[in-house]
């Protein structure tokens, strides 16, 4: 092999099985099998399943380093204010802009999408109800069904909309207020 070539194989045995979150950089070599036949019949597999496994992996390892927020710095007018995550009843998206609605009745705007707040916040504690909510256990007050299998979520502060989880949704939401996972 020349020495390009080692070269790149010692970085890849260095990097890839250890760090599962370059698999981008994993499938583009990969990809360059057929030039290389050498070193994946030595050091790496081309199954399927294999690379699966590793993308679960990454997926696992990228959920893990990401940090949970216990507080977000929310705006009101012109002033910041530090929320403690357990006084905010529900996040909501309206005209594009992300709204977090406290305990306490109060409103403040958030700088992050609905998205990247579903991440940062704990799973056990918020729950994705659609599109345009992200809702705290704490302020659900009740739960009834409503029409075509979907569920009427009914919270202790009043919302601009109806707050409805889709019949694909339905049975995670139930297994979230149970107190198992929710996605």
């Amino acid at each position: 092999m020349p020495k390009s070539k080692k070269l790149i194989a010692t970085q890849l045995r260095q990097s890839c099985p250890k760090r599962y979150h370059d698999l981008s950089f994993f499938l583009q070599v990969l990809s360059r099998k057929s030039k290389w036949p050498y070193f994946f019949s030595r050091h790496y597999t081309t199954d399927i399943g294999q690379l699966t496994y590793y993308q679960k992996k990454m997926e696992t390892h990228h959920e893990k380093r990401v940090n949970r927020k216990n507080r977000f710095l929310l705006s009101r007018s012109r002033t910041l204010v530090i929320v403690p995550t357990t006084e905010i009843a529900f996040f909501y998206s309206r005209n594009d802009c992300t709204i977090a609605k406290c305990l306490n009745g109060k409103e403040y705007f958030a700088k992050y999408s609905l998205d990247r707040l579903q991440t940062q916040v704990l799973a056990d504690q918020f729950a994705r109800l659609n599109r345009r909510y992200l809702v705290n256990l704490l302020a659900i007050k009740e739960i009834e069904p409503y029409y075509d299998r979907r569920l009427l979520v009914t919270l202790h502060l009043p919302t601009p909309d109806l707050l409805l989880v889709s019949k694909e949704k339905r049975t995670e939401f139930l297994f979230w207020l149970e107190g198992g996972g929710y996605e």
